[in-house]
């Protein structure tokens, strides 16, 4: 006899985990990228944040996953993702991603670290750590330093295209699922790419500021570095919301059915939570604190522009996997959503949210501790 069922949310299939799963994979996704800004694309001013760039993707990385796997319940079947592998399947060619690109961003950031970690593992009483984290290359001539530099862009380069494809594919899961109408568009990847970008830019904006600010050796923050990251998030914002301007109108002017889901993106159920969170709490009013030229240098207008963007870009996430699934092929499920919220996540979905945010600031702080992340004036190739 059936006592009880776990985890049954027939209402909803996808729920925060797996916005939390899409959120995650974009910071990680867009703090990569820019990190690669200095290493590949020689943009010095950026040079700086590189460390803390591979830091964070690496560690976003490695916990976005951990939301897949407590949303399916059975949480010891994840591996048939990897035995089970199916050609036709976005999910089964993703489950690789996931295990390529952390690997890419740990061995980027062995060479990253290699030169200041093996000048740590000649003495002290982490010495036998440094020299177990450098895999006991401690040897700092000119040539194992050019070759490391040489790796960490080479590694970089490689590692563009897959961040860019770890996260498309988390849009292009969603677009091909042809009876869900707000998901069903090939423009939904470069839509969730574009929000990485954002979302990215975001985070490392909050993060140096706060290194820098009351754990640097200086404890000051670069108020030069956090205004030309918040002209970065400018652009990209801007991008981003021209993309959506455009997608919506384009819906709008396509079949009944696409015009339909733009209707209750912006006047239904879901309008407050696009409209209000989304777009104007988390995109307009940060494009304006970066954009009007009186405070867009101000370091702390920047600061709120990226909290915002962060929560706007979380909003985005929700919006489209909760609210994908209100709308089908067939029109609005309204018989199912009458009520004010529309969706609040179970026990069973806040309790492994909270755990994977709470092991994810652990891992960043154990990081920050270990490993040397301060930028060195004067050095290059990010030693």
């Amino acid at each position: 006899m059936v006592v009880e069922l776990f985890n049954v949310n027939w209402k909803v299939a996808w729920g925060m985990l797996i916005a939390n799963y899409f959120f995650l994979t974009g910071l990680s996704a867009g703090s990569f990228l820019l990190g690669a800004l200095s290493e590949v694309f020689g943009q010095e001013k950026y040079r700086s944040v590189s460390k803390m760039a591979i830091i964070l993707a690496t560690i976003l990385l490695i916990i976005a996953p951990l939301n897949l796997i407590a949303e399916l319940g059975q949480t010891g079947r994840f591996w048939t993702l990897l035995t089970g592998f199916h050609p036709t399947s976005p999910m089964a060619w993703g489950s690789f991603l996931l295990i390529a690109y952390p690997l890419l961003c740990v061995a980027e950031g062995y060479f990253l670290f290699r030169r200041d970690n093996a000048k740590r593992a000649v003495s002290g009483s982490m010495a036998f750590l440094y020299r177990a984290l450098v895999l006991w290359r401690t040897d700092l001539t000119e040539a194992t330093i050019a070759f490391d530099k040489k790796m960490v862009k080479t590694l970089a380069i490689i590692g563009i295209p897959l961040a860019f494809a770890v996260h498309g594919y988390t849009g292009y899961i969603l677009g091909v699922v042809v009876a869900r109408n707000l998901w069903s568009t090939p423009q939904m990847p470069v839509l969730f790419l574009l929000s990485a970008m954002v979302s990215g830019t975001a985070l490392m904006i909050l993060i140096v500021y706060i290194m820098q600010k009351f754990f640097s050796s200086k404890k000051y923050a670069d108020s030069t570095l956090i205004v030309n990251l918040g002209t970065l998030l400018m652009v990209f914002l801007l991008v981003d919301m021209l993309y959506i301007f455009f997608e919506l109108t384009m819906r709008w002017y396509s079949y009944e059915l696409s015009k339909d889901s733009v209707r209750e993106l912006l006047f239904g159920k879901v309008s407050f939570y696009f409209v209000w969170i989304e777009m104007i709490l988390g995109a307009i009013i940060p494009f304006l604190l970066v954009t009007i030229p009186k405070i867009r240098k101000n370091v702390g207008a920047v600061l709120l522009a990226s909290a915002l963007s962060l929560m706007g870009v979380f909003a985005m996430r929700m919006d489209f996997v909760v609210g994908g699934q209100f709308y089908s092929r067939n029109g609005v499920i309204d018989n199912l959503y009458t009520s004010f919220p529309l969706y609040l996540p179970p026990l069973t979905e806040v309790m492994p949210f909270a755990a994977i945010w709470a092991l994810g600031f652990f891992m960043f702080a154990l990081a920050v501790w270990t490993l040397p992340w301060e930028y060195k004036e004067g050095a290059a190739g990010g030693d």
